[in-house]
C-alpha cells in the first residue's frame, strides 16, 4: 500500500507583475518593487526536485475492498524550487482533545 504523502506548508516569495509603462531609462527604477514575501502555501508534498516543489491539495484513499486500487491525490500547486524558502513538516497522528479550561475566580 502507497503511503500519503507528508502534510506540508511550503514558504515562498511570489513574482510580482506590475502593469506600468514608463520610458526604457527608468524601468530599472520601476522595476526595483518589493517582492511578495513569506506566502504560504499548505498541502500534500508529492514531488520536488531543483526545479519544481509540487503539493496536492485532495487525498483519496484506496478502496480496502480493491487490492488494485492505489491512493489519488489531485488539485496541485507547482511553485518554483528556487522560490522555496521553507518547508515545514506538520506532524499527523491522533489528536487528542484539550481539556477544558477552568475558570478562575477573579477576586
Amino acid at each position: 500500500m502507497t503511503r500519503k504523502p507528508p502534510q506540508v506548508v511550503v514558504v515562498w516569495t511570489d513574482a510580482i507583475d506590475r502593469p506600468l509603462e514608463c520610458r526604457l531609462d527608468e524601468a530599472e527604477i520601476k522595476a526595483k518593487v518589493k517582492l511578495r514575501y513569506g506566502r504560504e502555501t499548505s498541502g500534500l508534498l508529492v514531488y520536488k526536485d531543483e526545479e519544481v516543489t509540487v503539493l496536492a491539495h485532495d487525498f483519496d484513499p484506496a478502496e480496502e475492498t480493491d487490492e488494485d486500487q492505489r491512493p489519488e491525490v489531485g488539485h496541485f500547486t507547482a511553485i518554483p524550487t528556487g522560490w522555496v524558502t521553507k518547508i515545514r513538516y506538520i506532524e499527523r497522528g491522533p489528536q487528542k482533545p484539550k481539556p477544558p479550561k477552568e475558570p478562575t475566580n477573579a477576586a
